[in-house]
Formats: structure tokens, sequence, C-alpha cells
């Protein structure tokens, strides 16, 4: 049993040993980490009261080491307050800096949002020049759109008040053609119309007299012509003779046979919008390019004042009518004066 409280015994003073040394090296500590808050120096005083405690000194002793060590911790303590008081005057300043640094910031986010207002304000007024913009455009637009109803109202006012006018002068127009187609048949009749007896044109100045198709002549005059060679046609003065059979043969022109001028007495009679030339049986035109006048076909509706002798009357349906050459002329009467029209039947 002794020998069993023995063996404990060991381990326990070893563990009791480790105990002491844990709680001084602690109490040290602590003084030393208080003396440090009070002032930095009593931590050398802490120790070296330590080390009279750990040399076996009186407490005295110690206490006056401690009391040694508070005196350079009061020492230290006004090197602490000076350094204290650096430390103050540098967070003032950087309390300085960092208000600065936010007044700075505050400026510039014043500034930021001032130019932003100013921004929106420009763009305020850029919509509402542009809405004014545009709505004077509209307005302009209508007022342009007016004024052209208005031009064409009075284009239509004007048009209609000038339909009548024009009317009323087709109508003369029309009324003096007619007058005038109809004093261009009297004055042939009058100025060139002296009678026909046995086949003879009175009053001209042809030679011989007027000679119907199918006449036969043995000579010609030294002023006729040859105006178509392939088949041998003669023109003289308004007649066209064909050569053959030891003589000449008058003839009524095929269409396309042209000749430079026209003997006196032929008339004009306007057909459409064509003006033709009509003598003794025979029509032309104008060539504007050669100013040659080419024998065409009758128009149909042109009216002339005779049909030379040699035609023939045949009857039509009840109706009399007069061919000559190839062309049917329907007589009527117009102030008792005897006309012909051309008609196709």
């Amino acid at each position: 049993m002794r020998r069993f409280f023995k063996r404990l015994q060991r381990p326990l003073r070893v563990t009791m040993v480790a105990l002491l040394t844990a709680v001084f090296v602690g109490g040290t500590l602590g003084d030393a980490a208080l003396a440090q808050r009070r002032g930095g120096g009593g931590g050398g005083g802490g120790r070296s009261a330590g080390a009279s405690r750990s040399s076996g000194g009186s407490r005295s002793s110690g206490g006056a080491s401690r009391s040694g060590g508070g005196g350079a911790a009061s020492s230290r303590g006004g090197s602490t307050t000076r350094q204290g008081g650096s430390v103050s005057g540098s967070n003032r300043s950087a309390s300085r800096d960092r208000q600065q640094t936010q007044d700075r910031d505050r400026q510039q986010r014043q500034d930021g949002s001032g130019q932003r207002q100013d921004t929106r304000d420009d763009r305020q007024g850029e919509r509402q020049d542009t809405r004014g913009d545009r709505q004077g455009d509209r307005q302009t637009n209508q007022g342009e759109r007016q004024d052209t109803r208005d031009d064409r109202q009075g284009e239509r006012q004007e048009g209609r008040e000038d339909r009548p006018e024009e009317r009323t002068e087709r109508q003369e127009n029309r009324q003096e053609n007619r007058t005038d187609r109809q004093e261009n048949r009297y004055d042939f009749l009058d100025d060139r119309y002296y009678g026909w007896d046995d086949g003879w044109w009175y009053g001209g100045s042809y030679w011989g007299g007027y000679y119907p198709p199918g006449f036969w002549l043995v000579t010609l005059t030294t002023t006729a012509i040859l105006v178509d060679a392939a088949t041998n046609t003669y023109y003289d003065n308004g007649v066209y003779y064909q050569e053959g059979n030891g003589g000449y043969t008058v003839i009524v022109p095929e269409a396309g046979v042209s000749v430079t001028t026209l003997p006196e007495g032929f008339i004009t009679t306007p057909v459409g919008s064509t003006t033709y030339y009509y003598y003794l049986g025979t029509f032309y035109i104008q060539d504007p390019a050669t100013g040659n006048y080419v024998v065409v076909n009758a128009p149909e509706s042109a009216i002339v004042p005779y049909v030379p002798e040699g035609y023939t009357k045949v009857q039509r349906g009840g109706q009399e009518y007069y061919v000559f050459g190839n062309t049917y002329y329907l007589p009527y009467y117009e102030s008792d004066q005897i006309l012909f029209r051309v008609t196709y039947i």
C-alpha cells in the first residue's frame, strides 16, 4: 500500500509543480500587461519585481524597484502623452482629409446632378422645339394644301366658265368653216363656171376644150409632160393622157402620180383635218416635203360643185348616183345649187 502511495506521490508532485509554474507565469504576464496599459514602463518594473522575487530579495526592495519602475513608467508616460498628441493630430488631419474628400464627392455629385439636369433641360427644349417645328410644318402643309385646293377650285370654276365660251367659239368656227366652204363653192361657180355643152368646157384656157375619159387624140401640145414613164402617162393642163395605138387616150389618173402645179380653176375641199384639191374629177393633196400635188383616191364625204363630163348615172337603192371613173357622187341641193358628195357604196 505504501508502495502504491509512493508511486502515486511522484506524479502528483510533478503535477503540482506544473500548476504552480503556470500560475506564476500567468501572474507575471498579467502584471506586465497592466503595466504596459498604464504607460509602458510598468512592464520593466514588474519584471524587476519579479526578479527580486525570483532572487529571494525583500518585498520592500522589490517595492522600491517597482516604485522606481513606476517612475520610469511615469517618465515614459510623458513621452507617451506627446506621442498620443501626435496621434490625435494625425487623426484630426485624416478626419479633415476624409471630410474634404466627402465634400469633393458631394460637390461632384451635385455638379453631375446639375449637368444631368441641364442635359434633361436641353433635351426637353430640343423635343419642344422639334414639336414646335413639326406643328409649324403641319400648319404650313395644311396651308399649302388649302392653297392648292383653292387653286384647283378656281381653275375648275374658270374652266366651267371658259367651256361655254369655247363651245361658242367652236360653233362659230364650224359655222365660219361651213360659210367659207359655201362661199368657195359659190366663187367657183360664179368665177369659173360658164356651162357645159356636149362635153366641152367653155370659159377655160384649155387646148381645144375639155375631153372626157376615153377620148383619143393623134398628138399632144408641146406643153404636155411625161409624168409616169412606166405607163406612158402624160399631163397637160389638168388632163391626163396615155400613149398607145398610135395616139393618146384621155384617162383618169392612178393614185400616186404627182405634178408640180395645178391649173387655174381648182378648188379646195377640206375633209376632217386634211385639205384636198379638186380639178376635173381628180383629187390631190400637197406633199409638204416637195410642194408637189399628188393624185389620191377620192376622199369619202368630200363635196364638190360639179362632176366632169364623162360620168354615168346609176341607181342604187332607189337613189341616183353620178359615177366618174370609179368614184360615186351623190347629188343634192343646197340653196338652189346642186352639189355632189363623194360616197362609197
